[in-house]
């Protein structure tokens, strides 16, 4: 975890990209509306000393309600059984699970170029071919989950693209050097 300082004439500019590895990615689909379910669930997986890093959360016109938790990969089994036990409340027609997940953070140093920032990152996952799976904007910081493990060497350049503000196509042996570099 590094960052640097590179702020232009605006201070607009991103000022640090933060990766965390081993992520794993809950998703409850169609959740039913039942007033206190989810409370319930969150002081469960509290009382289990699991923190929850991430959440998402839709409730689409069609009435269906779709909730994504992200946890450390080693909380994985232990927020897996306590979903698994609050079905009958929360009323979800199915829990998706992915995990070996990266979270990207990437802080601004100003509030004024949020647009341009999640530009910069859209830009950065349509030249790497890389998927989204959840993304979380708030103050100075965006989050996002992509479906890239800790080996990826896309990783390191992705940082890059996002800290020297630049987009370019990257070829994947490209990436791999720069990740031997870092």
């Amino acid at each position: 975890m590094s960052g640097k300082q590179d702020a232009d004439a605006d201070g607009e500019r991103v000022s640090d990209v933060i990766r965390e590895d081993d992520i794993t990615l809950f998703g409850l689909m169609n959740i039913a509306p039942q007033p206190g379910a989810l409370a319930d669930a969150f002081s469960s997986l509290a009382q289990h000393g699991i923190s929850v890093l991430m959440i998402g959360y839709s409730d689409k016109a069609s009435r269906s309600r779709d909730l994504s938790i992200m946890v450390q990969e080693n909380h994985t089994v232990i927020t897996r059984e306590i979903l698994h036990s609050f079905a009958p409340e929360l009323h979800y027609q199915a829990l998706l699970e992915e995990t070996g997940l990266t979270r990207m953070s990437i802080d601004r140093s100003g509030l004024l170029g949020q647009s341009q920032t999640l530009s910069l990152l859209a830009e950065c996952m349509k030249h790497l071919h890389l998927s989204l799976r959840l993304l979380s904007v708030s103050g100075m910081n965006i989050s996002c989950v992509l479906a890239l493990r800790r080996t990826d060497p896309v990783i390191a350049k992705l940082r890059s693209m996002l800290l020297d503000h630049r987009v370019e196509n990257v070829t994947e042996s490209d990436a791999i050097v720069e990740t031997i570099v870092e």
